[in-house]
C-alpha cells in the first residue's frame, strides 16, 4: 500500500505513515527502500568472525597456556555483549530499522524506539567491556614497565567512570523511563543535544589512548628497529 503525506492523522495508525514524506516522495510500507538485510548480513558477518576469534583465544589459554586471565573473562563478556546487541539490532528491523520513518507504520514506530533505546544502552556496557579486556590484556603484557601500567590504569578509571556514568544518566534521563521512547506517555526529559557530541568525542579519544598505550614500551624494547615496528604495527591495526 502507498501513502502519501496528506493522509488524515485520524486514520487507523497501522495505514499512517510515522513521519510524512519528503516532497516528492510517498510512503511505502509494502516494498520500502530500507537497509534492513544489510544490516543483518552485517551483524551476522562480524559475529561470525568475534565468535571464531573468542574460539581461538579460549582454546589457546585453556589447553595451551592453562591458565585464564581478566582480559580472557572479559572477552566473554565482550562477546556475550555483542551478541545481545546484535541480536537486538536484528529484531529491531522487524520494526523498522534500517528504514525511513516516512516508510514505517505509525502503529509500528513506537516499537522501534523502544527496541532502539534497549540497543543504545546496550552499548555503553559492551564498550566498556571491550576497552576494560584491552587494557587487562596490556597489563598482564607490560607487568615491569611502571609508565605504562600507570597510564593502563589511568584509562581504567576514565572508562569504567565515564561509561557507567553515562549508562545511567542515559538510562534515566526521562521520567518515567518509557517516556524515552512512548511519546504517549507523558514525561520530563533532560536534553540530548550535547550528550552524542560528548559520547562520541570520549570514544575517539579513550580509543587512540588505548592504542597509543603499547607502543612507548615496544620502541624502548632492546630488539632490531625491523621487529620494533612489527610490532608496533601490529598493535596499531586496531587505528583501522
Amino acid at each position: 500500500m502507498v501513502m502519501g503525506a496528506s493522509s488524515p492523522m485520524a486514520m487507523d495508525p497501522s495505514q499512517v505513515p510515522a513521519a510524512p514524506p519528503p516532497p516528492g516522495l510517498t510512503s511505502d510500507f509494502d516494498n520500502p527502500d530500507n537497509c534492513k538485510h544489510a544490516n543483518i548480513v552485517l551483524h551476522s558477518v562480524v559475529m561470525g568472525a568475534s565468535t571464531i576469534a573468542v574460539l581461538i583465544r579460549l582454546y589457546t589459554r585453556i589447553n595451551i597456556k592453562k591458565c585464564m586471565g581478566a582480559d580472557d573473562w572479559l572477552a566473554i563478556l565482550s562477546w556475550a555483549l555483542a551478541l545481545e546487541f546484535s541480536v537486538v539490532m536484528a529484531y529491531g528491523t522487524v520494526w523498522g530499522f534500517g528504514m525511513h520513518r516516512w516508510d514505517i507504520r505509525a502503529s509500528e514506530i513506537v516499537e522501534a524506539y523502544k527496541w532502539l533505546a534497549i540497543a543504545q544502552k546496550s552499548y555503553f556496557p559492551l564498550i566498556l567491556s571491550v576497552k576494560m579486556c584491552l587494557l587487562f590484556g596490556y597489563l598482564r603484557m607490560f607487568k615491569v614497565d611502571r609508565v605504562t601500567r600507570w597510564s593502563i590504569f589511568a584509562g581504567m578509571v576514565a572508562c569504567g567512570i565515564f561509561y557507567t556514568v553515562t549508562f545511567f544518566v542515559d538510562l534515566f534521563r526521562c521520567k518515567p523511563i518509557q517516556s524515552a521512547w512512548d511519546p504517549t506517555v507523558k514525561g520530563t526529559c533532560m536534553s540530548y543535544d550535547v550528550f552524542p557530541d560528548a559520547t562520541g568525542a570520549f570514544n575517539i579519544i579513550s580509543d587512540f589512548y588505548i592504542l597509543w598505550i603499547p607502543l612507548p614500551p615496544v620502541l624502548r624494547m632492546n630488539m632490531p628497529l625491523a621487529r620494533k615496528i612489527r610490532i608496533g604495527l601490529t598493535f596499531g591495526l586496531g587505528f583501522l
